[in-house]
């Protein structure tokens, strides 16, 4: 298991976003490949053939990418590995092949965390 994440912009203000990958998310990712559905895919689409494939990290750049292009945000630059994933932040559910209940474990889910970013918090402002 690892989590990423990465910070997306939307309507002017910065956004986190955190994800989770495991190895039966990859798997599932996976079959959803025969299907044209797939989040690693999603990634590696026009990726040069000199850039190494990493699965964890292909799926959260795909699923983080998918879920900030389908909510109107900024498309992510890039992603960090991180210890954890605050506690607290919703989640939105996406990935997977199987809408059945026992399968959502497998699935990533997609945390954002727009707190995290205040005027004493920003580096970069200049209030």
């Amino acid at each position: 298991m690892k989590h990423w994440n990465t910070t997306v912009i939307q309507d002017g203000k910065p956004i986190t976003l955190y994800v989770t990958t495991t190895d039966q998310a990859i798997e599932l990712d996976a079959e959803a490949s025969k299907k044209g559905g797939s989040l690693i895919d999603y990634a590696r689409h026009g990726r040069p053939a000199f850039i190494t494939n990493d699965d964890h990290k292909d799926l959260a750049m795909g699923t983080l990418c998918f879920y900030a292009q389908r909510k109107g945000m900024s498309a992510p630059n890039q992603i960090i590995e991180t210890q954890q994933i605050p506690a607290g932040l919703s989640g939105t559910w996406l990935g997977g092949v199987s809408t059945h209940p026992s399968f959502q474990s497998a699935a990533v889910v997609v945390y954002e965390d727009a707190e995290a970013w205040t005027t004493e918090g920003d580096p970069c402002s200049t209030a």
